[in-house]
């Protein structure tokens, strides 16, 4: 059984046991008082506190629903999911920047730390932990970008708030998925264009996963500076209640993705980006949010993501005020 150590922030060094990880890049990110935040270099569960009267009116609450704006009715014509097919040679080998261009980032007072995607002219999508207890105005979402390290800031946008869904247990990691509305609408035109929701009933069983971030290339090592692509096998939920988690915590919720021997994987500061399909008509739908797993890539421990068919009506309730694209 795994050992859990609990925490208190104190100006002391840290040290933890190894235990599941939330795969977010951890950094400073001023939680409530009684949030719980897994450290991603170490696997402990740290309970944060408030260390001075400098952290004051920040540890506040941050769920409460944005209100709802009026259903727009001058949606402009718009195609969900599909790449742009430009190259570029960078350093001698071949990447796709813009490649995926509704893949964003989330910066806290403007230091990466999660991932998300461009859903409609209004909404990204992420995972719960990486908003649950965090203030919308120190968040920002960059879209566009390639290089974390030089980013562009040319489509870039202010957060009024979260949707963070009613059942999200942050122990268990069930129902990890949350809406991030933004500060005013974007306008789809080359190259910036959303990703299409899955189809309702498919559970994607031995499809390539598609899982894209800036997260770290192993575990513990430092993060990607470009965009990064590995694919995994998406495993049925009883092949993941087979592995080394167990029948008990992969709920109808989650899904795996992953080699049985390990070595590809969705990794720390990856969290709250996504994992796609591609479709025969050559669109992308994305499956799943990358939320939590056993380190990275180890053997028996697949990635587990939030199954966002699960969600579909919830997502498309949620963001009524919103431009979608016809084909999702």
């Amino acid at each position: 059984m795994i050992k859990l150590w609990i925490i208190v922030l104190t100006a002391t060094a840290i040290n933890g046991v190894s235990r599941v990880q939330v795969k977010r890049q951890f950094v400073d990110p001023f939680l409530e008082s009684d949030s719980v935040l897994v450290d991603s270099y170490n696997d402990s569960i740290l309970v944060r506190d408030p260390l001075s009267d400098w952290f004051a009116g920040i540890f506040t609450t941050t769920t409460r629903k944005p209100p709802m704006g009026e259903i727009p009715k001058d949606c402009k014509p718009c195609q969900c999911g599909v790449p742009n097919d430009h190259t570029r040679i960078v350093g001698g080998m071949e990447t796709k920047e813009r490649y995926l261009p509704w893949m964003g980032l989330l910066t806290y007072n403007y230091r990466f730390y999660c991932g998300c995607t461009l859903i409609t002219d209004r909404y990204a999508l992420t995972a719960a932990h990486c908003v649950k207890g965090f203030q919308p105005r120190y968040i920002r979402v960059h879209l566009l970008e390639h290089d974390v390290k030089h980013l562009r800031n040319d489509t870039i946008r202010g957060v009024v708030g979260f949707i963070i869904h009613n059942q999200y247990d942050p122990n268990s990691y069930n129902c990890d998925i949350a809406l991030i509305k933004l500060d005013k609408p974007l306008e789809f035109r080359d190259p910036l264009r959303p990703v299409c929701l899955p189809d309702f009933k498919k559970s994607f069983m031995g499809m390539d996963g598609i899982v894209t971030g800036w997260g770290a290339t192993r575990e513990n090592g430092p993060l990607a500076e470009k965009l990064q692509e590995v694919k995994v096998p998406i495993l049925s939920n009883a092949q993941c209640k087979e592995s080394k988690y167990g029948p008990n915590r992969i709920t109808e919720n989650m899904m795996c993705a992953g080699y049985k021997e390990g070595g590809k994987d969705s990794c720390q500061g990856d969290s709250g980006g996504p994992m796609h399909v591609l479709t025969a008509f050559g669109v992308y739908q994305q499956v799943g949010i990358v939320s939590w797993g056993q380190g990275c890539a180890r053997p028996d421990y697949p990635g587990v993501y939030t199954r966002v068919n699960r969600f579909r009506s919830w997502i498309v309730r949620n963001t009524a005020d919103s431009c979608r694209c016809e084909n999702d």
